[in-house]
């Protein structure tokens, strides 16, 4: 009996139904120690959740060492209790409150406040606040408390409380302090990011020097952080209503970052940021990286506040609301264009037909009533309507679906023709359009007829000298060449040289491109000397000023292997551009000249030189691109560099697939779209 007894004591079980694996000596075992220090770390736990929930932070009279992993963060609650402390002494900017406030309290351990705070309220910081310290300190802890709405428990990196405010006043005249390691041991750490921006229509932290460079960390990380753009609640309510009013000023307000104007309370400081970000990406390309990020933020915005108008009641949708609601999706649409989100654009565009046609002015004849009946807000909600079309159509051009595009451009030219009236100057463009398209799709004749209708308006408008007149010309001239006739085509781009020069000048691109356009007659004439001559005639125009074979344009060179090609190619001018894809023609033209002529080395020389600028203006994998590295092929073969030719067509097959994946994926949303 007494055996049994201790042989049942010997094999003790535990609640799940497990056997005791206590060691024979007594000992727990390695599996015990380790589920006892789980269920440790888990009252820990729930004992900090206990504590943050109630939120009772009181700072403690001497530092403490935090044994948490850096960099540290705090939970809101401490940072709630540092504004509650400011507002009873009358201080509300972050500014002032470190200044009066975190300062003195640390003075006697010249310690940062975190070390004054009680183990539970600090932890592994995961949120990186960016915030102007001109700004109030309310406002930040609003965004705050959001993100810890959103994500609970979140301990935030937020420098009046982590950083030692003592030893920054000691900084002054150090090179380059604290700015290489912060972006490693800080931002890229972290893993998330919020800017504070204070009001809907203060973007001061946009010109602080230090926020820039903050975000410059935060996009230009090795891993992907998560960055975020808020305001406090009540603004953010505000920015909703206004985008549906003050859109354009809001863009306006928020878009066009220049470090270079941005200011920072120590001189040393903005010295050492300037140099620390020409060193990563370059100041421009910070701007243009910082001016991308506010146009989605915007985009996102506004995308919630047409949600937020459209979630209102039928009986509430009025029709003041709904015009509302068809402006902000095409200023949404056009922001998302000019970022290249042509898809999403279209979905927009496509919301305004829709939003016009549930308040009845989606049809030129039946919906739309006539101006001369006294009622113009209708005649307004037309030209909106012609508007989205016309958009909608160039979306389908870039995608290359020019049946599509001709549809919409002749509902947009329908439109306002009945509104307008045939002779309106604002329809020459369309009519212009429709010969473009007209002239992709093949159809010369109607290219032409588009063409010389908008000649017509525009003669009427301008009188026979004046750019768009030339524009004309130039693309009358074009077709008359697709159709052959080439007596007709010299004639238009003689009369086209002819405005061009006496409006733009000599050396504007717009009069080389027609003399090229010349030139090109002459050269299916088999004309090659005539050809030749109106070939240099036109690089000397737009060369004048500058050498073909260095294009110094914008940047000096396209390095496709540098994240920041793209923003740099961004930088330049529409005006550069343009200059830019004429030189591309120009040496195009040259080179198919030298090819014809046998003469491959001069042919490879223009051809490397157009290059460098077609990939600058079209991307490495545009069409053109992939032409221009097949013909370095050929002439490579030609003058019997194999291997070269082999990796020059390598080149070209490359690029092609890869324009070919993207055509398809651009499809394959489109469709999507339609869906």
């Amino acid at each position: 009996m007494l055996c049994c007894l201790a042989q049942r004591r010997s094999r003790r079980v535990h609640p799940q139904g497990q056997e005791d694996s206590s060691s024979h000596n007594g000992e727990p075992s390695v599996l015990i120690v380790q589920q006892q220090r789980e269920q440790q770390r888990q009252r820990r736990q729930q004992q900090r959740r206990r504590t943050l929930r109630q939120g009772k932070v009181s700072f403690l009279s001497n530092p403490i060492h935090h044994t948490c992993a850096s960099p540290l963060g705090v939970h809101v609650s401490v940072v709630q209790k540092l504004l509650k402390e400011a507002e009873s002494k009358g201080y509300h900017s972050t500014a002032d409150i470190c200044e009066n406030v975190v300062k003195p309290f640390t003075d006697a351990h010249k310690c940062a406040l975190v070390d004054m705070v009680e183990e539970s309220f600090v932890s592994k910081a995961t949120c990186f606040i960016s915030h102007a310290w001109s700004c109030s300190l309310e406002d930040t802890v609003n965004v705050m408390q959001q993100v810890e709405e959103e994500h609970p428990n979140t301990f935030f990196w937020f420098d009046v409380i982590v950083n030692n405010q003592h030893s920054i006043e000691t900084r002054q005249g150090q090179p380059l302090w604290g700015i290489q390691s912060f972006r490693t041991t800080t931002v890229e750490k972290i893993g998330s990011f919020v800017l504070v921006l204070p009001a809907w229509n203060d973007v001061t932290p946009l010109r602080r020097c230090w926020c820039l460079y903050e975000m410059m960390c935060a996009l230009n990380a090795h891993r992907k952080i998560n960055v975020q753009i808020k305001l406090p609640s009540h603004q953010h309510r505000e920015l909703l209503r206004r985008l549906r009013t003050d859109f354009e000023h809001i863009v306006n307000n928020t878009i066009g970052t220049d470090i270079t104007q941005s200011s920072a309370t120590l001189n040393d400081d903005k010295h050492n940021i300037f140099k620390a970000v020409e060193e990563t990406i370059s100041l421009n390309a910070l701007n243009v990286l910082v001016d991308n990020v506010m146009r989605k933020w915007i985009i996102k915005c506004g995308e919630e506040s047409v949600k937020e108008l459209s979630s209102l009641r039928q009986s509430k949708r009025q029709q003041q609301q709904l015009d509302r609601m068809a402006s902000l999706c095409s200023n949404i649409a056009n922001m998302m264009s000019a970022m290249n989100d042509h898809n999403n654009a279209l979905i927009y565009l496509k919301k305004v037909l829709n939003i016009c046609d549930r308040s009845g002015n989606n049809n030129s004849k039946k919906e739309i009533r006539n101006t001369n009946n006294g009622d113009s807000n209708s005649a307004s909600e037309g030209l909106v309507v012609a508007s989205a079309h016309k958009r909608i159509a160039n979306i389908y051009t870039i995608n290359g679906d020019q049946e599509s595009a001709f549809k919409h451009h002749n509902k947009a030219l329908q439109i306002q023709l009945y509104v307008l009236g045939d002779g309106h100057i604002d329809i020459a463009p369309t009519y212009d359009n429709m010969g473009d398209v007209s002239k992709k799709r093949g159809d010369f004749d109607n290219a032409l007829g588009y063409y010389s209708a908008a000649l017509s308006v525009k003669k009427a408008a301008y009188g026979e000298t004046h750019p768009s007149v030339a524009a004309s010309l130039s693309d009358i001239a074009s077709a008359y060449s697709h159709l052959e006739d080439n007596v007709k085509a010299i004639e238009f781009y003689d009369k086209a040289i002819n405005v061009w020069t006496n409006t733009c000048g000599d050396n504007h691109h717009s009069t080389a491109a027609s003399i090229r356009g010349k030139g090109d007659v002459f050269f299916r004439l088999g004309n090659f000397r005539k050809a030749k001559e109106c070939y240099t005639l036109a690089l000397n125009a737009l060369t004048s000023k500058q050498q073909p074979q260095k294009l110094h344009i914008a940047i000096n060179e396209v390095d496709n292997k540098n994240k920041w090609s793209e923003i740099k190619g961004n930088d330049i001018s529409d005006e550069q551009k343009a200059v830019a894809m004429e030189l591309v023609s120009i040496l195009e033209s040259f080179a198919e000249l030298f090819l014809s002529l046998g003469d491959y080395n001069s042919a490879m020389e223009h051809l490397n030189n157009a290059l460098s600028a077609a990939a600058l203006c079209f991307g490495d994998t545009h069409p053109r691109v992939v032409k221009l590295y097949t013909n370095l092929g050929f002439a490579s073969n030609e003058t019997g560099e194999h291997d070269r030719a082999m990796e020059y067509y390598g080149r070209a097959f490359t690029s092609m697939r890869r324009f070919s994946l993207q055509t398809a994926n651009t499809i394959t949303s489109s469709n999507e779209s339609h869906a």
